[in-house]
Parts: C-alpha cells; structure tokens; sequence
C-alpha cells in the first residue's frame, strides 16, 4: 500500500495540472461575460459598496463565495484574479473527483485512475476547466461523485451514520442551495433507486437511510431558499431547471450541433490533421465509454451494487434533462462526460481481474484514452497559444469599452445585462453598473445577478452603456430616451457602435423610488 499511494496522489495530481495548464493557456483569450463575472462582481460590489439586497438565481455557487471573498483582499488586476478562482477551482474539482474515483474503485491501478481522468481534462482541448468559467459547475461536479463514493462505502457496511444523520442532510441541503442542477438530475433519481433497490434487490435497512436523507434535504431547500432572505439575499427561481414535454421535439437538429460542441467534436471541417486526430479519438473513446457504461450497468446490477448502478446509467438522464428544456442548453451535458470517466474508473480493474489472461484488453483501452488525452492536450496548447496572438475582435471590443469607461472617471453607471457585471467587475475602482433594461419601449431596472447597492449609491454623475443592438429593437429609440434622460455631457462611440454616454446627475434617482423590476410609467 504504502508504494501505491505516491503513484495514486500521483494519478490524481496529473489530470489536474493539465486541467490548469490548458486554462492558464487559454486564459488570455476569453472574453468574459456577466454570468462568468457576476459573483465576484458582488463580492466586490458588498466590500466597495454596502450591501442592499442581493438577486441571486436558483444556482447561486455558494460555495464560491468564500474563494472570491479571500482572492478580492489582494491588490490583483481582475483577469488575474478570474485566472486563480479558475485555476483553484478547476485543481480542487479534480482533486475531489479523483479522490472520489478511487474511493469507487480501490483496487484500481494507478495508470487505471490517472488515464480516464487526463482524457477528462484534455477533451475539447481544455473542457476539464468549463472553458476558463469558474462561475460554473467544476468543484460541484468533484463534490457530486466524492458524495457518491462516500455513499457507497457506506452501502458497503463501512462506517455508521448514528451520529451523522443530521450534519450530512444540512450539507445536502446547503449542496442543492449551492446548485440544484445535482439535486434534479443525481439525487432525485438516485432517492427513486434507493427505495426500488430495497424493495427490488435486498431489503437493506441503510438504503432506508441513504433515501430518508436525501428526501429530508429536499424538503429542507425551499425553507434554506427562504429564509435567506433574513440576510439580504433573494432567490430568483425564474431561470433555474423547468422541463416541459413540449420541449423536447423541437430543435433537435440544433440540440445535436450544441452536443457535438459541448463534447469538443464539432470541427472538421477545414481542420489541421492534429484537430482531426484529436475529434477521432475523442469520438472513439467516447464511443468506447458508452458502451462501457452499458457494460457496467449489467455487472452492478448483477452485483447489486447501487451507486455505480447509478453513476453508470445517469448519463441518459443528463441527455433527457437537457431535451426537456427550453432551448436545450448544452451546458447541462456536463455531467455526462464525468460520469462516463468515472464508470470507467470503476470498470478497468475489474476488466482486468475478471479476464487475467486477457489484460492486455483493459491495457488497450488506457493506451487509447492516453493517447487522446495527449492529442487533445496538444491540440488545445497550440491551439490557445496561436489564438492569443490574434486577440478575437469580442476581446479587443471588450477591452475598448473597458479603457473609456475607466476614462470617464464615474464609478456609478447603468448598462444591459450583459454589459453590467463584467463592466462591474472588469474596470475595478469601486465602480459599479446596475441592470437597465428595455421592454416594450419602456426602460426598467433589474438586479438579476446583482445588488440593490448599485442602485442606491450616491452619485454626482453617472453613466449608461448605450448598446442600439439591444435598446433600439426592445423599442427604445436613442432620441426618445434623450427626452427622458436629458442630453449626456460627454458621448464617446466606440468601434462596434455602442456608446458610454456621461450624466451631470444620478440618473438611477429616476427608477430609485420604483420597487425592482416594475417598468417606469
């Protein structure tokens, strides 16, 4: 044991550092948006500001906050500080997850923890990372199958729960406040489960226990959810996870190029031999994982074994949870290539013991998953090298906006959703821009994702990020707005056309006294 375990940790580290290395990469060319932003963005608007009443969705990343309250006490630029939360968050989430995998499959050998996590890590030239987003599931993803291992060892008669209970249902609890998204697409089947195992499989007493939790948690949420609001946090339930029936029929053409671009396989075209290298195998092994999971549903049923049962067949629900949406957003397969890599974990060993004079099968199946991690790897440094020579114009439009608006001296200013938390947090200086709006020709505030204290801050002189794309279609003409705002002291047009428009006055002293959300007569 005691020679194993540096190759294991080993295994583990491994993934992660390609993880990182592939986010620092690419770090220079994302463009950041107002969701990859926008809990930083109020971490810095409480520390800055004050805090109001902040507007958080139903995935409101608790767990984050107290990364980004710690990483705001250094004097940082703010794309270095989005660079460490990316790469703490993506070093932890591989550290949980492989912490987890080896916990699932204890007998597995080292290069049998380290192969499917690398090809994790690497695929899509970095997907390891969620694309440099640290306001995203990375360390809930390491979280999810760590919980699952530790449910497993307890199934398996290891440990008791007595004194527990309690503790473990809040942390549940507080995991669903975190991100629903593991409570409706992991814990939800997996309650169903553990009730049919008991009654199906083998009337085992902790199964019992494992559903009781976990349907206690669920019940817990919508009370944590409320009373929350005691500290000045509100919870928009508007946008979380709503599957319809109707959804699931109609743009199913579009669902399977956004599944091609979620998985890193949508490019052959015009493609260098090394992307199409890298497509190939990612597809092969894909391919392989899937009937892998197959496999191993069969073997863990047979061996009644419900936690891998359940990791095996999750990734269909992963699929169908995405269908039953709106709009099928690609974002929720996430949980689908994890659980893929981890039942491949589970099933290399036992592929191995179960056909002795058959191992170099498994071994096979390493070499293949090592060889697209490296390809993938390869493809995304050089990759992510060329294109930070040739900034993308998004990025450039983007620092544009950011250097006038840290020119105009103003630190309270009013832009689209899209423009507010990244400016926000982007030009620093205590500044900050709240939501502004426009529906029906009629300008209203919102604090999706913000704080009521951007609102509410005295101002001498504010700004207001004028985007026609977006106003003008809404029905909010520039001339009509001029009447209603006043002429601006000082217009600045910018390359793509948006305009940072300056005001002698606090313009939010017009929607100041209009409760949130309700347009302005």
């Amino acid at each position: 044991m005691a020679k194993r375990t540096p190759r294991v940790l080993a295994a583990m580290v491994l993934p992660a550092l390609v993880a990182c290395l592939l986010a620092a990469l690419r770090h220079p060319r994302v463009v950041y948006t107002s969701d990859s932003t926008a809990q930083q963005s109020i971490v810095r608007t409480w520390l800055d500001v004050g805090h109001g009443v902040t507007h958080l969705p139903a995935d409101t990343w608790l767990f984050k906050f107290p990364l980004y309250l710690v990483i705001e006490q250094f004097d940082l630029a703010p794309t270095t500080k989005l660079l460490i939360a990316v790469l703490v968050l993506t070093a932890a989430t591989f550290a949980v997850l492989g912490a987890g995998a080896m916990l699932l499959a204890p007998r597995a050998r080292w290069y049998e923890l380290a192969a499917p996590l690398l090809f994790l890590a690497a695929m899509n030239g970095g997907i390891g990372s969620n694309r440099n987003l640290s306001n995203y599931r990375n360390i809930e993803l390491g979280l999810c199958f760590l919980l699952l291992a530790l449910a497993a060892r307890y199934l398996d008669g290891h440990g008791s729960l007595r004194w527990w209970v309690l503790p473990i249902t809040v942390g549940l609890t507080l995991f669903w406040f975190d991100d629903p998204y593991f409570q409706v697409l992991m814990a939800a089947p997996l309650t169903v489960l553990a009730l049919a195992w008991f009654v199906l499989r083998t009337r085992d007493r902790r199964l019992l226990v494992l559903a009781g939790c976990l349907l206690v948690s669920f019940l817990l949420l919508p009370l944590l959810q409320w009373g929350i609001g005691v500290f000045g946090l509100e919870i928009d339930h508007t946008q979380q996870l709503s599957p319809t029936l109707e959804s699931v029929s109609s743009g199913l053409g579009r669902f399977a190029h956004d599944t091609a671009t979620q998985l890193g396989v949508e490019r052959w075209r015009d493609a260098s031999a090394l992307l199409i290298t890298a497509d190939v195998l990612t597809v092969l092994v894909l391919a392989l994982l899937l009937a892998g999971s197959a496999i191993g549903a069969v073997w863990f049923w047979r061996s009644r074994e419900l936690i891998p049962f359940a990791v095996a067949v999750n990734w269909p629900l992963a699929f169908l949870g995405t269908l039953v949406q709106e709009g099928h957003p690609s974002r929720y397969l996430i949980l689908a290539p994890y659980g893929l890599v981890v039942t491949a974990v589970i099933l290399l060993p036992r592929l191995r013991e179960r056909a002795p004079t058959r191992v170099g099968r498994p071994r096979t199946l390493v070499i293949v998953l090592s060889c697209a991690a490296l390809v993938s790897t390869a493809w995304g440094a050089t990759s992510a090298l060329e294109v930070s020579r040739r900034p993308s114009d998004a990025l450039v439009a983007q620092s544009q906006l950011m250097d006038e608006v840290t020119a105009t001296g103003v630190l309270k200013g009013f832009a689209p959703y899209w423009y507010g938390n990244v400016t926000s947090y982007l030009t620093g200086g205590r500044r900050t821009v709240y939501e502004l709006e426009c529906t029906h020709g009629e300008m209203k505030t919102r604090s999706w994702v913000s704080d009521t204290a951007r609102l509410t801050r005295p101002a001498q002189r504010t700004f207001l990020i004028w985007v026609p794309g977006y106003y003008e279609p809404h029905g909010c003409t520039e001339a009509a707005w001029n009447q209603v705002l006043g002429e601006p002291a000082q217009v600045t047009t910018l390359d793509d056309g948006v305009q940072v428009r300056v005001y002698d006055y606090d313009i939010g002293r017009l929607w100041e006294s209009v409760p949130d959300g309700l347009r302005r007569s």
